[in-house]
């Protein structure tokens, strides 16, 4: 079995285990309390209300920090969480939850299966939860996606004007290695930022790359 096919039927599985069966880990502070868990959504959840609406919502709440913008509903956010999640082999998505309370998301996607990497993915918090939780909850999921997938490097693209994620990314640990011009697409109802290296001139938003080494495994 190659890498790739290792780390697709891993996610696989995880995504498709029973509610009851899904992957949760304990997310702990600095002094090592259990602040919250991250669960993972399970291809059961996309018909949960409750799950779908929170994203629905944040989504909404959150849209100019994503690099599409359009006209955010309930059913076409189950329809994102089952095609665009769950069916899609190399993405996973957990909830952060706070005293039994889902308090945002965080994310993997994009697997490099031969360089040992992947993209955080869909960071976000959607309340306000314990000091300091998502930097806990995302080192939480980093670690255990470098045990699990034996990953060496992780990158993100992050609006450059999103001071504040720019802030807890560079707390981890990610360094800032390339900014990339967005070109702002407008049409169908939708407002769509797209990465444009050969961009020249002003250009209203950009991209940062940013990336964090673990190290020899």
């Amino acid at each position: 079995m190659t890498t790739k096919q290792l780390i697709i039927s891993i996610l696989f599985r995880l995504k498709h285990a029973s509610y009851s069966k899904r992957l949760i880990l304990p997310v702990r502070n600095s002094t090592g309390e259990v602040v919250a868990t991250l669960e993972l959504i399970v291809a059961g959840q996309v018909e949960d209300k409750e799950v779908v609406s929170l994203c629905a919502k944040w989504r909404k709440q959150y849209e100019w920090w994503f690099p599409k913008q359009f006209n955010v509903t309930i059913e076409g956010t189950k329809q994102w969480l089952k095609k665009g999640v769950i069916e899609v082999e190399d993405r996973l998505l957990f909830l952060i939850v706070s005293n039994g309370v889902a308090i945002g998301h965080v994310g993997l996607y994009r697997f490099d299966y031969l360089a040992y990497s992947c993209e955080l993915d869909n960071i976000l918090r959607g309340r306000e939860g314990p000091v300091g939780v998502m930097t806990y909850a995302t080192e939480t999921m980093m670690a255990w996606a470098k045990k699990e997938f034996r990953l060496t490097d992780m990158s993100l693209r992050v609006f450059e004007d999103n001071t504040k994620a720019i802030a807890l990314y560079e707390r981890i640990g990610f360094r800032r290695v390339l900014r990339i011009p967005l070109r702002k697409v407008v049409g169908n109802g939708e407002v769509v930022w797209e990465e444009d290296e050969k961009l020249k001139g002003a250009n209203e938003r950009s991209f940062i790359l940013m990336t964090y080494s673990f190290g020899t495994v």
